[in-house]
């Protein structure tokens, strides 16, 4: 059983710190009254850019993985449920406004819970690794109100995005959180890494 996987969105240096410690660079991260929205290159063997929206209120983060030709899977958005932690902190060491404030800067980090989601638009999501969920809570990994908590925000996700004829963003557009993503055109895949 692996343990909870930790990642850091460190919004002033463009980095996103994955779960195995890796500093990757990060194109694009946007700050809206709902969320954080990041697009990254990723050497990954399967996909080479990735796009996440980090949505707090909900306890969701929400992906599109941009897949390498022969490894494209059934699958629109993939959603973490996790616990999102955003904190602020001035650092003098950058230029201040014109009114003489300083700058602030946002880290924002995830705690992931174990359960995903798989949406495919149109047709009905898969929910996986609650077994997972399970046998985390079981060896106290993860407290039983953390486990309670995941279950919520899957129920809620799961809720939501039928409701809305299994599409992701119309969900969340009736949740006034308009999502939206880089244009198909506009990316540019990472080359895999070479072992």
């Amino acid at each position: 059983m692996h343990p909870v996987k930790n990642e850091i969105f460190a919004t002033a240096d463009k980095i996103n710190i994955d779960p195995k410690g890796f500093h990757r660079e990060v194109d694009s991260y946007r700050t809206t009254e709902f969320g954080l929205y990041m697009a990254r290159g990723a050497d990954h063997p399967q996909f080479g850019y990735l796009e996440s929206w980090l949505l707090p209120e909900l306890s969701l983060r929400v992906s599109i993985f941009h897949f390498r030709k022969g490894c494209e899977k059934p699958q629109d958005y993939y959603i973490d449920i996790v616990d999102i932690d955003v904190s602020s902190a001035t650092d003098e060491a950058r230029p201040t406004t014109a009114s003489g404030t300083s700058n602030t800067a946002q880290t924002w980090r995830t705690r992931d819970l174990y359960i995903d989601i798989v949406s495919l638009t149109g047709h009905q999501v898969d929910v996986l690794d609650i077994d997972e969920l399970a046998e985390a809570t079981a060896q106290g990994l993860i407290s039983a109100e953390e486990a309670e908590h995941a279950i919520e925000a899957t129920l809620r996700a799961v809720e939501g995005i039928t409701r809305h004829d299994d599409d992701v963003p119309a969900w969340l557009r009736s949740l006034d959180m308009p999502i939206d993503w880089a244009h198909p055109d506009s990316i540019t895949l990472t080359p895999p890494m070479k072992h």
